[in-house]
């Protein structure tokens, strides 16, 4: 990675009983001694409780106070 305080985190889970599936790429660079900023892409079931029927992707980009 370019920067020494960078930290990338990829989440996959799956099922072979029904075929969904989901995966997460998280990515955060430091930004100081407070904290970091980070983006997050999610594809696939079930990110939250609303959306365990249905197929949805999402892009998010924020603040973490401690990583």
């Amino acid at each position: 990675f370019p920067w020494r305080n960078s930290l990338l985190d990829v989440m996959g889970r799956g099922s072979t009983a029904s075929g969904r599936g989901a995966v997460q790429v998280d990515y955060s660079v430091e930004i100081g001694p407070l904290g970091a900023v980070f983006f997050r892409v999610f594809n696939g079931y079930a990110e939250s409780l609303i959306d365990y029927n249905r197929s949805v992707t999402r892009v998010g980009v924020g603040v973490a106070l401690q990583r």
